[in-house]
């Protein structure tokens, strides 16, 4: 009983943030000429989005503005911060690795301020801004792909700041959503 409930609640949120977020109201008559939700369009910012579903609608938007093969981007997130899917309730985006890497995608400010040639980027923005984060390796990626033409060296690059293919670019390159 209690699954079947998660899963209502689960179906209500998604539906309600579609429909709250495409900006267009749903009357049965209107439902064929309704605009399909294309995540790639909406900013997901609101506080009250649980991180889960920011992450999936950021890393969405992101990888496709920068050209980073979905499954690439997902892998990232999960092996900086174990992100799975939107429905991951109590995922918790604001992670510090020991090496003072931020957020869910793990920045370390240095690479943000260099990303963004802004030197007034904060641990802050980076820990819990989650769109600006996801948008910053997304941009970071597009970056290191540039140069290096190779995904396993880029992702090698993104892990350790040196062009090498170790076992984390592996795991990323061979990760599924």
């Amino acid at each position: 009983m209690v699954k079947l409930r998660h899963f209502f609640y689960a179906t209500f949120v998604v539906a309600s943030i579609l429909i709250i977020t495409s900006g267009f109201k749903i009357n049965a008559s209107e439902i064929s000429d309704a605009p399909s939700m294309d995540s790639t369009k909406y900013k997901v910012t609101s506080a009250h989005y649980p991180a889960c579903l920011k992450m999936y609608y950021c890393i969405e938007k992101y990888s496709k503005e920068y050209n980073i093969p979905k499954q690439y981007a997902y892998g990232i997130a999960y092996m900086e911060t174990k992100f799975t899917n939107p429905f991951q309730w109590g995922y918790d985006h604001r992670q510090i690795s020991s090496a003072g890497a931020l957020g869910p995608m793990q920045i370390m400010l240095p690479t943000a301020k260099s990303v963004w040639n802004d030197n007034d980027i904060t641990k802050e923005k980076l820990l819990n801004d989650i769109e600006f984060n996801v948008e910053t390796s997304m941009k970071y990626l597009s970056i290191l792909y540039s140069q290096y033409k190779d995904w396993k060296i880029v992702f090698g690059c993104y892990n350790t700041g040196q062009p090498i293919v170790n076992s984390y670019a592996n795991n990323v390159y061979k990760h599924k959503n």
